[in-house]
């Protein structure tokens, strides 16, 4: 274990504002109950840990129907805010939502949680609250895990993946779909990168390389669909299909 470093990296930290970001694109079938869920996660953190919480949701080149399926989930919730661009890049997305979240929360960086998930994911209830429990605590960056969504249809080629996957405390996971992070170490490591995919484990590992205390976690796995057409190049559903392909 580091000891605890002078800069603020292990300090524990007053947390007062939580931004949860959420990226889509043609996400239409599964956002809104993305959107349900976050601000039902929101709503409990507010209540267990005292925060105020924004929702961003950034719609990257959609030409479905998700932006007006993510508006409807919200059912005019102010804690829910949307943009648009046309960038196709999952980190870019993610760096436009999470900046505007800041710029909107108006706190210092020390004190506000971003927590990310995903556009095909449903967080539990206690998501945030997890997460900031261990932010508590004087962790920078929570990795979390993931399972399937009630969607998902489990066949040989996600019965496999699950044999592989060691949901546990400690695991080496790296999820967008779940992944929290406190703001300054999030702006220390300059950000999600604008790529198409992996911006999540590029994060993670510029986190660790600066000193930051991580910690993986198997409390509060997020529910994602289980598919094999993605949208992100080398993302979750490449896997999938790399085992079928292997099979």
């Amino acid at each position: 274990m580091n000891e605890p470093a002078s800069d603020g990296r292990y300090m524990l930290h007053v947390l007062s504002a939580v931004a949860v970001v959420i990226p889509a694109r043609d996400e239409a079938e599964l956002i809104g109950e993305a959107v349900r869920a976050a601000l039902t996660s929101m709503s409990r953190a507010e209540q267990t840990h005292g925060v105020r919480s924004i929702l961003t949701v950034v719609f990257d080149s959609c030409v479905d129907d998700s932006e007006r399926v993510a508006i409807e989930a919200a059912a005019g919730d102010a804690r829910a805010e949307f943009l648009s661009i046309a960038a196709g890049k999952v980190g870019r997305a993610r760096a436009v939502g999470v900046r505007h979240a800041l710029e909107r929360l108006g706190e210092p960086l020390p004190n506000v949680w971003l927590a990310n998930t995903d556009a095909d994911s449903a967080v539990p209830e206690e998501w945030v609250s997890t997460q900031l429990t261990f932010a508590r605590n004087g962790v920078a960056a929570v990795l979390g895990t993931i399972e399937p969504d009630r969607h998902s249809v489990m066949n040989a080629h996600t019965r496999e993946w699950a044999t592989r996957y060691r949901p546990i405390d400690g695991h080496g996971h790296i999820h967008g779909a779940n992944l929290g992070v406190r703001a300054d170490a999030y702006v220390a490591t300059g950000g999600f990168a604008n790529v198409s995919s992996d911006e999540d484990v590029r994060l993670a590992r510029s986190l660790a390389d600066l000193g930051f205390k991580l910690v993986s976690t198997k409390q509060a796995p997020v529910a994602t669909s289980f598919r094999t057409g993605g949208r992100a190049p080398h993302g979750f559903a490449e896997f999938l299909q790399g085992i079928r392909s292997s099979g």
